[in-house]
C-alpha cells in the first residue's frame, strides 16, 4: 500500500462481531490492491473490538482503527473515519456486509477514471 492510497475503505461498526471477519477478509481478496481500510468501531461491547485488532496486527500497513470512547451514532462514526482517510477516492462499506465479487473495487475505480478522462468530470460509481 502506498502512503497515499487511491482508496480509503471505510468500515463503520457496532457490535458486528459475528460478521466483521467475513467483512474484513471480502476486501482483502479484493483484485485491486491500492487501498486502505479504517475501521471505526462505535464503543461495542461485543467481540469486535478483539477481531479488530487482530486485523490491525496482522495488516498494520493496511488497515487502521478507530475505537471510539463513547458511542457516537453511525453517521458521526463514519464521519470521523472519513476525516481520517488519506485516499483519493473513499467507499463505504458496513461492517455487516462483505463484497461479493472480488473485481467489485477494480471495475468501480476502472469506471470512474474511464469517466474522467472521457468526460473530464466527476463521478459517483457504485
Amino acid at each position: 500500500m502506498s502512503v497515499n492510497p487511491e482508496l480509503s475503505i471505510i468500515v463503520p461498526n457496532y457490535n458486528n462481531g459475528q460478521y466483521i471477519k467475513d467483512c474484513i477478509e471480502s476486501i482483502l481478496s479484493q483484485s485491486f490492491d491500492d487501498y486502505e481500510i479504517i475501521i471505526a468501531d462505535d464503543r461495542s461491547d461485543d467481540n469486535s473490538r478483539e477481531i479488530i485488532n487482530e486485523y490491525v496486527d496482522k495488516y498494520p500497513d493496511r488497515i487502521k482503527k478507530i475505537f471510539n470512547e463513547y458511542n457516537l451514532g453511525v453517521s458521526r462514526n463514519r464521519h470521523n473515519a472519513i476525516l481520517s482517510s488519506t485516499g483519493r477516492y473513499i467507499t463505504t462499506l458496513d461492517s455487516d456486509d462483505y463484497y461479493y465479487s472480488p473485481k467489485k473495487l477494480a471495475a468501480e475505480i476502472r469506471l470512474i477514471e474511464e469517466h474522467k478522462k472521457k468526460y473530464n468530470s466527476n463521478i459517483i460509481a457504485y
